[in-house]
């Protein structure tokens, strides 16, 4: 290579260097300010927090697959509510978890420009890497950004299985170390999948008897996790943790289409660059997970209660095939700043969109809108201290504040009685009989029949229908709205009505 050529290597990495930390300093300000700052908050960022909160603080004090409730369930792996619980006290528990999911989500970005290097990325294309990741998460997945749940630890923990991967020489030191980790990742969420499903692919494809070895050491780990799980939680914890949930290939398909056009516009560019230039095996494993990240997404987003967190591995691969396709670039075709720039405006062209909307919101959390918001839970809050005795949430997070019992989890509760796992009859007839000294719902849920209590077979309407009969409307605080129970018309030595009543059932 000649001097002139060596300059404008230089000079165009340089470019890049300073275009990725405007890049990343843009996505940071307007993506990440305001999910952090927001932490700071008291109040319920997500409907998982509170869920999470009361099984963090029951894993301090015994086995969280067993509770006083039929209508309150465990299904995630028991890893993140026992370190979380140790790590935290009933009042600031939220807050804990809340600062684990800042930390696991910088610690996505040093792994990601970590694995770009590994992968032979130069520093300035790692960085661009980290700042596409900024972005992609950010924009499409923010709301998992300082909330008390596991997704951003599990893919940390995943990505470190990437990490060891790629950077040990093959053993079976090594391949015990990958186990590990996956199976640590799979203990704080079962469903994180498409990293282990990348690893043992690109392994098989390049030497199919470690590939097969792989498998046979992943069986007996996983078979070995269950046993134990099985030993210290019983049987219940693996019926939990399984437990079927309803399937729509009308949603698969409809939610894939909808991230895609929104926030994998350049997925099929990096595709079919990744498929013409295979010749590196840093480009095969780029295409690997890309392409395993978007399968695993495209068939767990049919599933009742997923999200957007679906695909945060398909963020996470994307933004490591990018430094990846930027070195074969400049390694391999020699192409020149101008192609470089053009695959950076298409590489964050869906986050830029984003970008304004983003400002706008962090506009208006600066001139009051979420100390509002964190002040009118206070006053919800406050409210319910009026109204002592069992409470019917829709944000666990408010019964948790409230120190109230937990006697229904919302989203499993309906999976669980739509799919006849759980009789009703008990849930409906306490509100029948109005047992509950108070019934909060979220104000958006009233104005359809498919919301966060709906329990399919027609038991919505009769749901409804004895709310309405049964409780009345005392407060509208914007997003939550409360009942309490009406007074009384029984005379004396009438017995209350069973749900079934047939003023409910018409």
């Amino acid at each position: 290579m000649t001097d002139t050529n060596r300059i404008v290597i230089l000079d165009d990495q340089r470019f890049l260097l300073w275009t990725s930390i405007i890049i990343a300093l843009l996505f940071s300000i307007s993506f990440c300010t305001l999910p952090i700052w927001s932490s700071t908050f008291d109040y319920d960022k997500n409907y998982n927090e509170g869920w999470n909160a009361y099984h963090q603080v029951d894993a301090k004090t015994g086995n969280i697959y067993i509770t006083d409730s039929p209508y309150v369930f465990t299904n995630y792996t028991p890893v993140s509510f026992y370190i979380i619980g140790a790590l935290s006290t009933p009042t600031n528990v939220i807050m804990v978890g809340r600062v684990f999911s800042i930390g696991s989500f910088f610690a996505l970005l040093l792994l990601v420009g970590f694995i770009s290097r590994r992968l032979g990325a130069s520093l300035p294309e790692s960085l661009f890497g980290v700042a596409l990741c900024i972005g992609l998460i950010g924009a499409y997945h923010g709301a998992n950004i300082g909330i008390d749940d596991p997704q951003l630890l599990g893919s940390a923990i995943g990505l470190i299985g990437i990490g060891i991967y790629i950077s040990s020489r093959p053993c079976l030191l090594n391949t015990i170390a990958i186990l590990i980790t996956v199976l640590a990742a799979g203990m704080v969420k079962q469903a994180l999948v498409a990293v282990p499903l990348a690893i043992l692919t690109d392994l098989t494809r390049r030497d199919r008897r470690r590939g097969i070895q792989l498998v046979g050491a992943g069986i007996f780990f996983g078979a070995a996790a269950m046993i134990v799980l099985y030993l210290i939680f019983g049987q219940i914890s693996l019926a939990q943790i399984f437990a079927p949930r309803q399937y729509s290939i009308h949603k698969a398909a409809t939610n894939t289409l909808i991230y895609l056009s929104e926030s994998a516009v350049t997925l099929p560019v990096m595709v079919l660059f990744l498929l013409i230039f295979m010749r590196s095996q840093a480009n095969q494993f780029a295409l690997i997970y890309l392409l395993t990240a978007l399968f695993v997404g495209i068939l767990l987003i049919g599933g009742a209660g997923t999200a957007s967190n679906i695909f945060i591995d398909v963020a996470l691969a994307s933004s490591i095939a990018a430094p990846v396709i930027m070195r074969s670039m400049r390694e391999d075709l020699r192409v020149d700043r101008s192609i470089i720039t053009c695959f950076i405006v298409v590489s964050i062209y869906g986050p830029m969109l984003r970008v304004p909307y983003a400002v706008e919101q962090l506009r208006d959390a600066l001139s009051g809108s979420l100390r509002a918001e964190a002040q009118t839970f206070q006053e919800d809050l406050t409210f319910m201290a009026n109204y002592q005795g069992e409470a019917f949430c829709h944000s666990p997070m408010l019964c948790f504040r409230a120190q109230r019992s937990f006697f229904l989890d919302p989203f499993n509760a309906g999976q669980a009685i739509k799919l006849r796992r759980v009789d009703p009859s008990p849930l409906l007839s306490k509100i029948a009989q109005r047992e509950f000294a108070i019934v909060q719902l979220a104000a958006i849920e009233l104005s359809t029949l498919d919301g966060g209590y709906s329990f399919g077979d027609g038991l919505e309407l009769e749901f409804r229908c004895l709310l309405e009969t049964r409780y009345v409307k005392v407060r509208n605080s914007g997003s939550r709205v409360f009942y309490v129970p009406r007074q009384s018309n029984l005379s004396e030595g009438d017995s209350p009505p069973r749900y079934h009543d047939r003023r409910c059932t018409a």
